[in-house]
């Protein structure tokens, strides 16, 4: 083994212990608190001896989402691994590098035993019988531990995949500084659960539960159904105006006036992101048209659910949904209670956050095109400055490809 791999090893085994030893800090912390909510639930509703052991079980339950975020944390944070995955001269599988793998032995190996002692506790409370409890508790943290670190390093992969296209600097921030953003995400979790589950819902809860007890409890079924109803539309929506425009597309075949091959999944990729669609496009030129040979299209498909968001295309086949927080307020002059004339709203961007993703091309030669489904209502590329966005519109040529939305390519399919 090199030294460079040891150092890996190393590091990924010390992460590892690390988020180990602050989760079990965590779960003894939250045992605690979770008590102290239930005695305060007992107090409300005169709680059943059998309901606050079924309530026990929050607090495993609350240890496995620590679990997650803590380990997901500092892969987020972890410069050096990230620099490490873009020296590599091919994409390296996580899976498959022997560092990662004792990162995952021995998060499996430490959070198990943690995870199994909560589930463990609480079942036996509920009746079960201790070698069963055992075995059950045993088996879910197992199962919790091992499953999700084999997700978290698949989505690392592609995550860091894209991330690696997108950075402007090789030089990571200094050690010290993310040992202080580890710090304080500690201190962060440790006081949301000593505060949140201690005093804060104690003190607000009552007020919330009766504020839906007078107010909102008749109510409930049909807000719940009216914002199942919304989601439902949305989604069925997206599916018809998919459907639609592959049926313009078959009909133009139909007419002799194209021919196309499907790849991928048309439909579930509206449900999945990460399911590919695509569309090689053989068109035949329009009598009345400029062209006169056939001309071959390469589409790929980027489902947009964002159709009032931000959508940043960059280089090499990656996009970045942009979540904008903004101010609103009036803009003018103002005398004492009148605002003079030619006041209007004004917005002020507080804030904004991105999420990259990647998409594909289907493989052949021929014109790319890519469609966004459905077009958003701002797509851009990133400017030479810091937080400059350059709009774009239909039929733009990006990074070697064109750009449209789903029915201005069909419009220009029928044109030509």
């Amino acid at each position: 083994m090199t030294k460079e791999r040891t150092k890996d090893c190393l590091w990924h085994g010390g992460k590892a212990l690390l988020c180990a030893i602050q989760l079990w800090f965590l779960d003894i912390l939250t045992e605690q608190r979770v008590a102290h909510f239930i005695d305060w639930l007992h107090l409300e509703f005169a709680l059943s001896k059998n309901m606050r052991h079924l309530l026990g079980l929050i607090h495993p339950v609350i240890s496995a989402i620590l679990f997650v975020a803590l380990w997901r944390y500092y892969d987020g944070i972890d410069d050096r691994s990230f620099h490490r995955f873009c020296a590599a001269s091919e994409p390296p599988r996580l899976l498959q590098e022997p560092a990662y793998r004792v990162g995952l032995a021995l998060t499996a190996l430490t959070v198990t035993p943690i995870l199994t002692a909560a589930f463990h506790t609480h079942l036996l409370r509920l009746g079960l019988v201790r070698p069963l409890s055992f075995i059950a508790s045993l088996l879910v943290s197992l199962g919790i531990a091992t499953g999700f670190s084999v997700l978290r390093l698949q989505r690392l992969e592609y995550t860091w995949g894209i991330q690696k296209e997108l950075r402007t600097t090789n030089t990571p921030p200094k050690l010290i500084i993310r040992i202080a953003y580890a710090a304080l995400l500690f201190a962060a979790l440790f006081l949301l659960i000593a505060l949140g589950l201690g005093v804060l819902i104690p003190v607000w809860g009552s007020f919330f539960i009766g504020i839906v007890t007078l107010f909102l409890g008749p109510i409930a079924p049909a807000v719940v159904f009216v914002i199942a109803l919304l989601c439902c539309i949305g989604l069925i929506r997206r599916l018809i105006d998919r459907r639609k425009f592959m049926k313009r597309l078959r009909r133009m075949r139909d007419k002799g006036e194209l021919s196309f091959t499907v790849h991928g999944h048309p439909y579930l990729s509206v449900l999945f992101n990460k399911v590919f669609f695509g569309l090689t496009i053989v068109d035949t030129p329009h009598p009345d048209g400029k062209k006169r040979t056939d001309t071959t299209y390469t589409v790929g498909v980027i489902s947009c659910r964002h159709r009032k968001g931000t959508i940043i295309l960059c280089d090499h086949n990656v996009y970045r949904f942009m979540y904008a927080m903004t101010l609103r307020g009036i803009g003018g002059f103002q005398t004492g209670t009148r605002l003079l004339a030619g006041a209007q709203f004004v917005t002020i961007p507080a804030g904004a956050w991105y999420t990259n993703h990647s998409f594909e091309f289907p493989e052949g030669d021929g014109e790319k095109i890519l469609l966004i489904d459905p077009a958003p209502r701002v797509l851009a590329i990133h400017g030479n400055r810091a937080n400059e966005l350059i709009p774009q519109d239909n039929a733009s040529k990006l990074y070697g490809y064109t750009v449209y939305g789903k029915n201005s390519f069909v419009n220009m399919l029928e044109r030509t």
